[in-house]
């Protein structure tokens, strides 16, 4: 069977070939959430007005980037289409094989099972705080490796371990994605603030305000969490509701697992992963999300 999915965005920085390698591996990241292996792209990118060998050169570096992304996953880039426009928009349809498996879905979680996230949250932040001049350069050393870190070896160890829960963390946020799947699975959450990850100068430009312009629209999910008011003033609450772009993946694990899965997802990567929660029954209550900290 084939999974085809499809995602872009508006370039957030303004290295072309670092924005093709950023957008490849965001629009991959879904069929990676669903257990699927991308063979081929086809992209979809809007080319600021200009002239046309400008153009050319500007588009010929974000294929490179989505094209080096591409063959490290084992695709290809097959075709696409481009248009003028007023900003660069890239992305990438995925053509994915399914395999044998039928797709993950979100509907996994089981009572008991930890809370793994693979990568820290505040990309959102980071990448307002950029277009505000505010993001300091040593931040952004630390941001670009997060998002350029492929979710497919993390996505792998389904095939290691009982792992039925997994969706990838983007744009509606850890609390949203979160949310979707607890419905799905028919359970509630519990997350502790203290072990939520943050990318370094986070906590500072939240505590100035700093955020995405999508972060309010993404609080609407609040109404289904319950925290108490002293922890709302907390960067890392405010961090659930960040939009991520190449975000992490966000794992249900078997807590007789948990140890083994967090020591494979540090052989993977520098980037470091956290355990920050445990599904837990819902009762009669509707789905919600506790947040506490320890």
């Amino acid at each position: 069977p084939m999974t085809v999915t499809v995602d872009f965005f508006a370039a957030p920085l303004d290295d072309p070939y670092i924005v093709g390698r950023i957008a490849a591996l965001n629009s991959a990241s879904d069929a990676f959430a669903l257990g699927a292996q991308p063979i081929a792209a086809l992209a979809s990118t809007t080319i600021p007005l200009g002239k046309p060998r400008k153009q050319e050169q500007l588009l010929y570096e974000v294929l490179a980037g989505g094209l080096h992304e591409f063959r490290k996953m084992g695709a290809t880039l097959v075709g696409g289409h481009t248009i003028e426009g007023p900003q660069l928009v890239v992305g990438y349809t995925m053509l994915a094989d399914q395999g044998t498996d039928p797709p993950l879905t979100k509907a996994g979680l089981r009572v008991g099972d930890r809370l793994v996230l693979t990568k820290p949250l505040g990309t959102g932040v980071l990448l307002a705080a950029h277009m505000q001049a505010k993001c300091a350069a040593r931040w952004m050393d630390e941001l670009l490796p997060t998002m350029l870190l492929s979710n497919q070896p993390a996505a792998r160890l389904v095939h290691e371990f009982d792992i039925r829960g997994l969706t990838d963390v983007t744009g509606f946020g850890l609390a949203g994605h979160l949310l979707e799947m607890l419905r799905a699975s028919k359970v509630s959450a519990q997350l502790n603030l203290a072990q939520i990850p943050l990318l370094a100068g986070v906590g500072q430009l939240a505590a100035d305000g700093v955020e995405s312009t999508l972060a309010p629209a993404n609080r609407a999910v609040e109404t289904n969490v319950r925290v108490a008011e002293r922890h709302r003033r907390d960067p890392r609450y405010a961090a659930l509701f960040d939009p991520q772009t190449c975000g992490g993946l966000l794992l249900g694990v078997r807590e007789s697992q948990l140890d083994a899965v967090l020591s494979r997802l540090a052989e993977l990567s520098d980037v470091p992963a956290a355990m920050i929660g445990e599904v837990v029954d819902r009762g009669d209550d509707a789905t919600s999300i506790v947040v506490m900290s320890s």
